[in-house]
């Protein structure tokens, strides 16, 4: 650590300073000293030797309160394409269905095999999430990933057709939901590759945040 310090002296402190803290013996004695010099200096070198605590507070983990927000969201994600489908084979499809063509309604009946395994992908992560198990990052970029394909289907059928601004209420209907969809989807996949580490380290990185803090 001293060879280090005082190398690190002659390479960016000026010559006056290296000088000064020289002359006054080893570089392990003159810590306060370089502090007050260059306030940067007594930085470098308590970084030279990370703490646990300095590392997770610089690659911060998940909090509950965010974690319980992204699980929230697709629970209720979830929640709304189980009741679409619901209601599209078992109460009244008028209810949900932007057009009345019989195309339209062939091409909504090869939607809910996809559909089912966005679902699939969210449960899953919702689950995994919780448990802050390392496999969450493959269900939420998964969940992402499906999500988007899905909605770059329905928009451009629904541009091809008009049915956005020449189905009345129903269409613009359609409209937030694929709006809705593709912001979802794209704030999942976002979200979930900005917080890929302590995703993929699961319980080992809380573990190790929380011994971090207790030191």
């Amino acid at each position: 650590m001293v060879i280090w310090l005082e190398a690190y002296i002659d390479d960016y402190v000026p010559s006056w300073v290296s000088a000064t803290l020289k002359s006054r013996g080893p570089a392990s004695q003159n810590l306060g000293l370089i502090e007050t010099a260059q306030p940067h200096i007594g930085w470098r070198c308590s970084m030279s030797q990370p703490t646990q605590n300095q590392t997770f507070s610089r690659a911060a983990g998940i909090a509950d309160r965010e974690r319980r927000l992204v699980v929230s969201l697709m629970i209720a994600a979830a929640l709304l394409i189980a009741a679409y489908w619901v209601i599209w084979f078992v109460v009244d499809r008028s209810l949900v269905a932007s057009d009345t063509r019989p195309a339209y309604y062939e091409f909504e009946d090869a939607f809910p095999l996809a559909d089912g395994w966005l679902a699939l992908c969210l449960v899953a992560a919702t689950v995994q999430l919780q448990r802050r198990h390392a496999s969450a990052l493959f269900w939420l970029l998964a969940g992402g990933g499906a999500g988007l394909y899905l909605a770059g289907m329905d928009v451009l059928y629904d541009i091809e057709h008009r049915l956005w601004f020449g189905g009345g209420a129903a269409g613009l209907i359609e409209l937030g939901i694929n709006v809705v969809t593709v912001v979802a989807s794209v704030g999942l996949l976002a979200w979930t590759w900005r917080r890929r580490k302590p995703l993929l380290a699961g319980d080992a990185y809380d573990d190790a945040a929380d011994r971090s803090t207790r030191t």
